[in-house]
């Protein structure tokens, strides 16, 4: 009986079919690496538009996505064909300034060209003058995408850290709590009477409907397609559409579909039916049918008849 329910099983994980995927409108070559995309021909440098597995959101030259260069990767080199490869050392200094000190230089990174000033925290960069708000250009370990006031970067103010606030000079601290009235107040650092704390976060600024799913953003009528400006805790950095904000479509979730008014449901499967009518000692007196849409209607034929063996077995 239980082999039997597990053959069951890897016949419904087997007719799992791809998930689909938000559709992204964009013109051909205009997406940088690491952007949502619908299509190939969508991304720059003619990276691919990818997603590890069937139930991933696909992005530009994501990990694993075939390629012939490494500008063709998001976060990876070009090894053998995919985006799997580790950012490459530079070429190591040998000469030693004492006994216990040599001089080794970090990994080479794929360059940036744009604009002093020009790039918002968090953007991928490769110098500190790129960097609006005077950000550092930084990558917390020698193998790690240096960007726009990351985390351990340097900093003399808070609007020059991406996901942390500055704590003694460096972008590492939680964020931080607002005063509890309306209006804008310092905070000194001390609790409210009543130990209730609102984050505060960099002001994004955004003409209506612009920002697509999963951009990060400050107010739900910035985000594109009526999705929800949130955070799913107080000191979560918001985005439009992320997981349970309120929703009434699945165009709305960037990650998820919506699920009774939130984006929290898994992404769909396609349908299946399957009706069974057994008699007496579990003889079979149908066999199983099913009805497939989009990629599982590719393995139809066999799934049935692998249920059918299923079934059999349980009758013996």
């Amino acid at each position: 009986m239980r082999s039997t329910f597990v053959v069951l099983a890897t016949a419904v994980a087997l007719v799992a079919a791809q998930a689909p995927a938000p559709s992204i409108s964009a013109a051909p070559g205009s997406l940088p690496l690491g952007a949502q995309c619908s299509d190939d021909n969508q991304c720059a440098n003619g990276a691919q538009c990818y997603g590890v597995t069937s139930f991933t959101i696909r992005t530009c030259g994501s990990f694993q996505s075939a390629c012939t260069s490494d500008n063709q990767c998001a976060t990876n080199t070009c090894n053998q064909g995919f985006c799997n490869g580790l950012l490459p050392s530079s070429s190591m200094d040998s000469t030693e300034t004492s006994a216990t000190s040599t001089t080794a230089s970090g990994p080479a990174q794929t360059s940036i060209d744009a604009a002093p000033g020009s790039l918002p925290l968090g953007a991928q960069c490769s110098s500190s003058e790129q960097c609006a708000n005077g950000a550092q250009c930084y990558g917390v370990t020698s193998f790690t995408i240096t960007t726009c006031g990351s985390f351990q970067s340097s900093c003399t103010s808070d609007n020059q850290c991406a996901t942390n606030t500055c704590n003694q000079g460096f972008c590492n601290g939680p964020l931080s709590s607002s005063s509890i009235t309306e209006a804008p107040t310092t905070t000194t650092g001390s609790s409210t009477e009543t130990g209730l704390f609102t984050p505060t976060f960099s002001s994004v600024v955004a003409s209506p409907s612009s920002l697509p799913l999963g951009a990060q953003c400050s107010s739900d009528e910035q985000c594109a397609n009526g999705a929800q400006c949130y955070g799913v805790t107080s000191f979560t950095i918001r985005t439009c559409g992320s997981f349970q904000s309120a929703c009434t479509s699945d165009n709305q979730c960037a990650t998820n579909t919506c699920n009774q008014g939130f984006c929290n449901g898994l992404l769909p499967s396609s349908s299946m039916t399957t009706v069974v009518t057994p008699t007496g000692n579990a003889t079979v007196s149908s066999i199983p049918s099913a009805t497939f849409t989009g990629a599982a209607s590719k393995m139809n034929i066999g799934i049935a008849g692998l249920v059918g063996a299923a079934f059999a077995a349980l009758a013996l």
